[in-house]
């Protein structure tokens, strides 16, 4: 085959994954469980794999995700995606990703802020002992915070070494500071860790049984493992505690997706107790597991 012919060929898949694409929107697809050649049909070689530009691979995972849920009697009915064309959630985002990766400096003043959720009110951090790297990196939290509207107001005392903020009272800086930061940093952290072998990474994905019913996924990802593709399931729990009728809820969406414990973990910044994650890893389908140990389950899913 020429490269020409290649080309032309690679452009009519593309095509036809497009129009499944806006038919599953429409919700014209029926719920099926796909066959063994149709589950063949999604997994590519490394040939196919070497020639396939990133937006055919991504509709190829979107594809194999769709039919997968359809075989489990689910439709995917809304989720977000990681190239969000708002300058704000991408501003969000990057945030998020920043705050992740030197949560060990932001977990306290994280803290006292979710702490003032429900009753806003003025809250004074004392910076004495940080040295100037971490300083400026509280510091850059604190302001990207304020620009993004998150706290109603927000001062640096140098003279006296503290931040002086408060937690604006609006729905979105509520949902941002009490998990959703936590959730776009996993989301991101499995994008740059798999790389291209995850060609699709969707977070706050809500899923309807067919009898109505929905279920929310934090973040839900195809991964490419060897010459097939196949499923991760990861929550969020940015509080590092479960409370309670969540692990019920873990449970059921850890059954209703029924990706096994390989493949499904509950995420938190710092690790649990092995008490705990042995405990709760039993009963609910899922590992537990904290922020280092992230990378270690996403290479393990991906071998």
């Amino acid at each position: 085959m020429t490269e020409e012919n290649l080309q032309s060929y690679l452009q009519q898949i593309l095509d036809e994954l497009r129009a499944i694409r806006r038919l599953l929107e429409q919700g014209g697809a029926t719920p099926q469980e796909p066959s063994p050649a149709e589950m063949s049909e999604t997994r590519s070689t490394p040939q196919t794999r070497a020639a396939l530009p990133t937006e055919l691979s991504s509709l190829v995972a979107e594809q194999f995700l769709c039919r997968y849920l359809r075989g489990r009697e689910l439709t995917l009915v809304e989720a977000d995606d990681l190239t969000p064309s708002n300058p704000t959630i991408r501003e969000r985002m990057h945030l998020a990703y920043f705050i992740g990766e030197h949560y060990a400096l932001a977990r306290g003043m994280l803290g006292e802020l979710r702490a003032t959720l429900q009753s806003p009110r003025t809250i004074i951090l004392g910076t004495q002992g940080l040295g100037e790297r971490e300083l400026c990196t509280l510091t850059n939290i604190a302001t990207r915070l304020h620009n993004l509207h998150m706290l109603e107001s927000y001062q640096y005392q140098r003279h006296s070494k503290r931040l002086v903020m408060r937690v604006r009272r609006q729905p979105y800086a509520h949902n941002y500071l009490s998990g959703e930061w936590f959730e776009w940093y996993v989301a991101q952290a499995v994008r740059k860790i798999l790389d291209d072998q995850a060609p699709l990474v969707l977070r706050n994905v809500k899923l309807q049984t067919t009898s109505g019913i929905l279920c929310e996924v934090d973040v839900l990802f195809v991964v490419q493992r060897g010459n097939e593709l196949d499923i991760g399931v990861l929550e969020c729990k940015s509080a590092n505690a479960v409370y309670g009728d969540e692990f019920a809820q873990i449970k059921r969406m850890a059954s209703l997706l029924n990706r096994g414990m390989l493949r499904t973990a509950v995420v938190m910044p710092d690790a649990p107790s092995p008490a705990f994650a042995d405990q709760w890893t039993e009963q609910c389908g899922a590992q537990f597991i904290g922020r280092s140990a992230l990378e270690p389950f996403l290479r393990e899913l991906a071998r």
